[in-house]
């Protein structure tokens, strides 16, 4: 954003957080134009608040807002975010290839509430490393839940498609789990690692 933008940035601000929602909705998407840093905690408290239409433009805005130090604010608010603050901010880490948030993301994975789960599956699709394929896996074979094993299934086919042949000691186990439907997993995504373990 240019002078005149930061000059503006103040009254869009203040539109998101006490406007009509049709304003509300029209000013995040020119915060997702023109925003910076400064504009994350108006952002969050958006995307974390009840109004599904208004979260859904306020998660956009933050996946688009530019600049390295938005990165790195949003990694510095993870490890002390709690409930859908935390799996937005989880979400954001995935979509905006926050690597430095791996540890806190690939935490989520165990943890109690869904979403939260659910969330860290997906970013550590996205930004995890070939260790991480472990995480996958126990957790995998642990689950009974449908959709958790759906998207468990796509996080290690992103991740191994991405990682590679460093993801197949962990795949091996699953590749040869007693049950078919974990079995047919490994294969699936050994089969995406490549080389000569698939």
């Amino acid at each position: 954003a240019d002078r005149g933008d930061d000059a503006v940035l103040p009254a869009i601000l203040k539109v998101v957080k006490r406007g009509s929602p049709k304003l509300q909705i029209a000013a995040l998407g020119v915060l997702q134009r023109l925003g910076n840093v400064s504009c994350v905690p108006a952002l969050l408290d958006a995307a974390v608040g009840n109004n599904a239409e208004l979260a859904k433009a306020a998660k956009a805005a933050l996946t688009l807002l530019p600049g390295k130090e938005v990165n790195a604010d949003l990694a510095a608010r993870l490890p002390q975010a709690t409930g859908k603050k935390r799996q937005v901010l989880i979400e954001l880490a995935g979509q905006r290839r926050i690597d430095t948030a791996l540890s806190t993301v690939a935490l989520g994975i165990a943890d109690a509430d869904a979403g939260i789960r659910s969330a860290a599956i997906e970013a550590v699709g996205a930004i995890g490393e070939a260790k991480q394929t472990a995480d996958l896996v126990n957790l995998l074979q642990k689950t009974q839940n449908a959709k958790e094993r759906a998207d468990i299934e796509k996080a290690l086919l992103t991740l191994s498609g991405r990682c590679g042949i460093g993801c197949a000691p962990y795949l091996l186990p699953l590749a040869k789990d007693s049950h078919s439907a974990l079995r047919t997993i490994g294969l699936h995504a050994l089969a995406s690692v490549g080389g000569p373990d698939a």
